[in-house]
Order: C-alpha cells, then structure tokens, then sequence
C-alpha cells in the first residue's frame, strides 16, 4: 500500500512544480523583444557573442532573460554607457533545471538594471558581449576541429514565447561552414549573414566541417550537409526529403524559404535532433538509418522517415505557424502536430513506394506514451514525476518524456476522427495559411477546426487538452458469428464528450478498420466482414497507448 501515498506524493510534487515554473516565466517575462542583431566569431577558445536586443517594456521592471551558465567576461551597455547586469540563478536551480531537462543543467538568470529603469511602453536597445565556453565533452562544444551550439544551450539570451526580426552574422574558421537560423542573405568578406522574420524564438547555430551537397526539387534548393567521414549517399537523403516534402506541401501549402538545409552532427553526442525553420540538424547516429533500403532493413527505413518527416513538418508547425512553448501551454499543438503529420506523411511515402500496412507505423510509434514512461516512476532531477498525471496543458512547463508528442499526436489523430480526414486536412491547410508569423493558442486552433462552433470541437479538446487520463472505454455484451460481430461500448466519463471511435476486428483473413459513434456514453459496435473475429479492439491506438485497460479488447477463448 505505500505505492498510493507515493504516486500522491509525486502528483502533488508535481503540480507544485508546474505552478512555480510557470510563475517564474511570467513573473519575469516584461517585455516585447522586437530586434536581436547578433554577431558571432567561433574558435577553439569558444564563441566570442556581440548581441544587440531591441526590446519594448510592458511593464516598469528590469527585463530579464535566461542564458548559458557558461558565459564569461559579460559586459553589457547602452548608449556607450555600462549597464549593471546581474547573473545567477537567484536560488532557482531547480525550477530553471526544468527548462533544459536534456543535459539537467540550469540556465542562469541574465537581468538588467538600467537607471532608470524603463516604463511600459518604453523602447531600449542593449548591447552584450561575452564568451560562450561549455566545458569540454559536453554535447554543446567548441574545440579547434569544430564548434556547434545548440538551442537547447541558451548561448543567446531568451525567454518564453518571443517573436521578433532577427538576424546573426558568422566569422567561421577557415574550412568550416556555418548553418543558423533563418537564411543566407550575404556573405562578404569571409563573414555569413542569416536573417529572419519568421517566428524565432531560439537562435540556433551549428558551425563545422562538411561535405555539401546541393539538390533542386520543387523549384528550391536541398543542402544537405555531412561529415566528411560519413559514409551516406546523400542523394538518397535527398530524395527522401524531397519526397515527404511534396507530400506535406499538398496538405498544408509551400514550405517556407528557400535554400533549406539538411544537416548531420559531425559527433555523435546526446543532441537532439530538431528543426530551426532555416535548417534541420539531425544526430550522427541516425546516419546508419538514414541509408536504410527496404527487406531487412525496413524497420530501420520507417524510423528514419518517421523522423525526417516529424521534423519537416515543423516548417509549418511550430515556425510558419508557431505555439507557444512556456507561459501559455500550447506546446502540444507544435509537438502534436509535427507527430501527426510526420507519421502520416511517412505511412503516405511507404504506401507510395508499395509497403504492406505502413497504418502499423502509427500504432507503434505512439507506443512511447504510456507503456514506456507513464507507468513507470520518470525519476528526473531527483523528483518523481508521472507522465499520466500531467495534462497536456501542463506539458508544456513540465515536460516528462513524451506527453506533448505522443498524447498531442494521439488527440490531433482523433481530431482527424471526428471531422473526417479531408475536412481536418483542409482546416490545417488554412491554420497554416491565416495564422502564418502569429503565435497560436489552443482558441486559434479550435476555431480553425470548426469556426461555427457546431462540431463541439470546443468541448472536445478541453476533455483532452486539460485532463490528465484518457477516457475508460468498455466493450461488453461480444457477440460474434462468421462474418459479424456486435457488441456494447460504454463510458463511464461523464464528461467525456463522445464521438466516433475506431475499432478493428481481426480474423484470419486479416485486419478491419471500423468506427462505433458513442453518445452519452453508450454506443452499438456493429461489423460485417470476412472470417470469424478473432479479437476486437476497441480504440486500438488508445490500446497502444494503456495497456492496463483491457476491458476494450475482446479475444476469442482458446481450445
């Protein structure tokens, strides 16, 4: 019995940790950053950073920001003058480890203090400069062979939820290339200009040595860029982005800009493997998958496309169509909605290429969700947290494991459901046409599914977006005969709104796909097919999901 007060410890714990997290951001988060002009010279003694910030005051206080613990030699003025600037985490490790769970280091706390200090409304321009040095091994680095920094490392300052005009301009050593946000607009005397008016929100920057490789496929330029000892052919990279490209381009509208750029880590360090709008950077270790062929390797083949398709779809969602990551919980539509339509479009370019059941790539991949961390205790940071136990709303300030990606990508795959595939294709194919360069919320998302309010899309994404369980669905009553089935579908939620829920009948003629539409709780499974069922499953991708649950799976007794 001491598990019950263990899980309770850990919810309250939790949650307790949700709320400070949140606090924290928007406590401290004062200001409008409209301008970030950055100039960045790497070299083996780290990454030398001159950044101007343009930022307007929403309120009297000393703006702050979070930046790299490992700053050096800060110096910060306006107007030629210095401003006293004050650096450290303010007895807030353990809410500040929260935003860089990846390495479980804590950023630090970077806050100004101008005399006097602005008014709201106010506009003031700042100019930093400092050494950007992590100790060496970590997975951030700077070293005579190579230097790459990532967004995850907070090596420019930042805070929750910024969008603003942007541009970063590189001195990279002689024989090295430099990749940053957004795109190239000059490169004069041996320095490359980035600049952006998308929506950023970290500016990141991967300087090394590569082989480059340049492609034209739908009227633009695919670089891909690879380590000089890396044995890939990247024409067949290049086609497999080139594909999932078309693919997600006639669902959603064209891409943003033009080069895009396709990057391998030249380490193979516990980076992640993210999209930056500009570019998509990609750990070494996937360069075995990513020369995966079919036969023995097709396993291989669909975790590579899954990948590269999950982060091509960031080019609309989460830079052409942003969410907010941290003070307004809408993470899960980014993260969400890069899973759903990474899987889709990796099962379309299977399907296309002649794979049998390439649907399954969408059952195991959400297979991450509950079977593989809600559990399981996530001991992290020396506090337990459930995955299970964390709404998706709460997801975005405290983020075990997976929740905004597999559980976000479960309810825009139920969404999907509910409107039928085209209409929700459509109505994703505008979201990313109306509210382009406009940070998104959960509201936007809803009236963009259904601007009527006549679908209850509303009530629908308020069960899913702010509770922490899935629905208890039950099959009962199983009756089966060769060529049928009927049975009862019941749940006991009484706030769960109800819909069309999908189910699959197995017989040894194979799989069947089905839907029962439950109404107040109650709902009429019915099927007419080939063979005697086997085994029923109700939801079978919520199934995946819970393997607790199995009161929505019905198998035919053995002899």
């Amino acid at each position: 019995m001491a598990f019950a007060p263990l899980l309770l410890t850990a919810f309250l714990w939790g949650s307790i940790e949700i709320d400070a997290v949140r606090l924290l951001v928007d406590g401290l988060h004062s200001y409008d950053l409209e301008r970030m002009v950055v100039e960045a010279r790497p070299g083996a003694e780290g990454l030398e950073v001159q950044c101007d910030l343009t930022l307007r005051a929403t309120r009297a206080a000393a703006p702050s920001f979070f930046l790299s613990t490992f700053v050096q030699d800060l110096e910060v003025t306006r107007n030629g003058k210095v401003v006293v600037a004050r650096l450290g985490t303010g007895g807030l490790e353990e809410f500040l480890r929260k935003l860089e769970p990846k390495s479980g280091i804590a950023p630090t706390l970077l806050t100004l203090l101008p005399d006097p200090l602005p008014a709201a409304g106010e506009r003031m321009t700042f100019r930093l400069r400092y050494r950007w040095k992590p100790p060496g091994g970590m997975h951030f680095y700077a070293d005579a062979k190579g230097v790459q920094t990532h967004n995850f490392g907070f090596w420019l300052p930042a805070m929750a939820d910024e969008l603003f005009d942007a541009s970063i301009r590189v001195l990279p050593p002689d024989g090295m290339t430099a990749v940053a946000s957004g795109y190239p607009e000059a490169d004069v005397e041996g320095a490359l200009t980035f600049r952006t008016k998308e929506p950023v929100q970290v500016l990141s920057l991967v300087v090394g040595s590569f082989k480059v490789h340049e492609s034209r496929a739908g009227g633009r330029t695919l670089r891909v860029l690879l380590p000089p000892d890396a044995q890939l052919d990247p024409a067949r990279v290049s086609a497999d982005w080139a594909a999932l490209l078309k693919i997600l381009e006639g669902w959603f509208g064209p891409a943003p800009g033009d080069p895009l750029t396709l990057l391998f880590e030249p380490r193979d360090l516990p980076s992640p493997t993210y999209n930056d709008g500009a570019f998509i950077c990609i750990n070494r270790r996937y360069l075995q998958w990513a020369g995966a062929e079919g036969g023995k390797d097709l396993r291989a083949r669909k975790v590579w496309l899954r990948l590269l398709a999950h982060e091509c779809a960031h080019y609309w969602w989460g830079h052409r169509v942003p969410s907010p990551v941290l003070g307004r919980g809408g993470n899960w539509i980014r993260e969400g909605l890069a899973e759903w339509s990474g899987v889709r479009a990796a099962e379309e370019l299977l399907r296309r290429q002649g794979t049998p059941a390439p649907r399954s790539l969408f059952r195991r991949n959400l297979r991450w969700y509950l079977t593989d961390i809600d559990l399981r205790r996530a001991a992290r940071n020396s506090h337990i947290v459930l995955a299970n136990e964390v709404s998706l709303r709460d997801a975005t300030y405290l983020d075990p494991g997976r929740v905004a990606y597999a559980r976000g990508a479960l309810v825009h795959r139920q969404l999907e459901s509910l409107l039928g595939a085209d209409a929700f294709v459509q109505a994703l194919r505008a979201l990313a046409k109306d509210r382009a360069h406009a940070f998104t919320t959960t509201e936007d998302y809803v009236t963009a599914l259904d601007p009527d309010g006549k679908l209850g899309v509303a009530e629908w994404v308020d069960y899913y977006v702010n509770r922490t369980r899935l629905p208890d669905l039950e099959l009962g009553d199983v009756r089966v005969r060769a060529g049928g089935a009927t049975a009862a579908v019941l749940c006991r939620d009484p706030d769960w709104p109800g819909g069309a829920v999908p189910f699959v009948v197995v017989t040894e003629e194979g799989r069947f796909d089905g839907k029962v539409v439950v109404v107040d709780g109650k709902g009429t499974l019915e099927w007419k097919g080939r063979g005697e069922p086997l085994r029923i499953e109700l939801d079978p991708e919520r199934l995946t999901l819970d393997p607790v649950r199995k009161n929505n799976v019905w198998e035919k007794a053995g002899d």
